[in-house]
């Protein structure tokens, strides 16, 4: 994939992504300049998509997902921006036409802030239960990944797109007051296509072990490059199971136990053209 110009460029990577976000074609076959190399960069280039995203069609920056993990020797996880027009709540369907690729779905366990979390006086970074005592609620999610480039891309490459940010479909908030930060890591999920489970999983797979570690890693990294957390933002924690198999109009299911007292909660919607 070679670039029209020589060194990388975040504010031009963003605008392709944009544009073939926007426009609905992609995947981009070459990219308008290098590719990212370092993890500067590409976090450059998530700042820049929020800038350049119109608000008609994105919305504003409402929050951030996580994933990721180990895919960079050093860096244990990244984080990437979600957009507020690609949520969907019960009984909104999302729509494959609007994210552009979407290649993959994601059974995550979602965090709404009710404090801000700016960056605190001499750098101090915040512990666990100082990120608990901010959230608001909790959801179950189901994360859409899309790609505006080529599936064999680089891996920086991929990560600059926003981290193949897309869609999030939200289920019902409930009460952190109900759960323990400890308890997360043991909820179970799964993600069925059309009765048939593809993957399972727990929150323990989540980066930096479960949920709440990886809010608390994305609060302090977002201290430290100057920026944090806002009230209202969703925070969705990372895969817990996986589904790669589907299609426009299958039914979609994903199973949460641990997540809401005794039984199960349960996401079910379909894929729209």
């Amino acid at each position: 994939m070679v670039g029209v110009v020589d060194v990388s460029s975040p504010a031009l990577l963003a605008m392709a992504y944009v544009k073939a976000w926007t426009d609905g074609n992609g995947p981009l076959l070459e990219l308008p300049c290098a590719p990212p190399t370092t993890v500067e960069e590409i976090y450059e280039t998530h700042d820049a998509m929020v800038g350049l995203a119109p608000p008609g069609v994105f919305g504003d920056l409402a929050g951030y997902k996580m994933g990721a993990v180990g895919l960079v020797p050093g860096v244990p996880c990244f984080y990437g921006p979600l957009f507020r027009n690609f949520f969907s709540h019960h009984p909104q369907e999302p729509r494959m036409s609007d994210l552009c690729h979407c290649h993959t779905l994601e059974a995550e366990i979602g965090f709404v802030m009710k404090d801000d979390l700016f960056p605190l006086e001499g750098g101090r970074q915040r512990n666990l239960q100082e990120v608990w005592d901010a959230v608001g609620s909790i959801c179950p999610c189901v994360e859409l990944c899309g790609s505006r480039v080529a599936a064999t891309s680089p891996v920086l490459v991929k990560l600059s797109d926003g981290l193949m940010t897309g869609g999030v479909y939200v289920g019902s908030p409930m009460s952190p007051q109900d759960y323990s930060m400890e308890s997360l890591k043991n909820v179970q999920t799964s993600l069925a296509i059309n009765g048939n489970v593809q993957d399972s999983g727990s929150g323990s797979r989540c980066p930096m072990g479960g949920p709440i570690e990886s809010l608390t890693w994305l609060a302090n990294y977002l201290n430290e490059r100057g920026s944090g957390l806002q009230s209202g933002h969703l925070v969705i924690s990372g895969m817990t199971s996986k589904a790669v198999n589907f299609h426009e109009g299958d039914e979609i299911i994903a199973t949460y136990s641990g997540l809401g007292g005794d039984e199960e909660q349960i996401i079910r919607f379909s894929l729209a053209p």
